[in-house]
């Protein structure tokens, strides 16, 4: 999956994370990689899921480095975080009201789950 580093970096620019810590971003790729092939149960990972590899390894890198206080929350755009989504009737929910805080937990966690029915598609059986 060549250029999957520039996707994340430029993902990770458009929350607003402008100077992450590169090698912090590459292993973040390599925990999302091995998290996508392990659910997948192949040694590779398909063109199709380089979407779903790019969110997970932000919401990696972002759940890291907020976890280890290195992320500046006044520099991330949170202002369009949703806060739910459904899907009969589809009604989204934008957390206007919530804190800083409360809508980056959000991100990370839709980050982090992205793509989840789509690697169904890809799914071997293990024997």
């Amino acid at each position: 999956m060549d250029g999957i580093l520039d996707s994340v970096l430029k993902r990770l620019a458009s929350f607003g994370c402008t100077a992450p810590d590169e090698w912090a971003v590459q292993f973040c790729i390599g925990k999302a990689e091995n998290h996508i092939r392990n659910q997948i149960n192949r040694a590779d990972i398909p063109a199709e899921l380089t979407e779903v590899l790019t969110d997970r390894a932000c919401g990696e890198y972002l759940q890291s480095a907020y976890a280890a206080g290195k992320l500046e929350l006044e520099s991330l755009d949170l202002t369009n975080a949703v806060q739910s989504v459904s899907e009969g009737d589809t009604s989204v929910t934008f957390a206007a009201d919530a804190s800083d805080s409360a809508r980056l937990s959000v991100l990370i966690s839709s980050l982090l789950t992205a793509g989840e029915e789509d690697l169904l598609c890809f799914r071997k059986l293990r024997w």
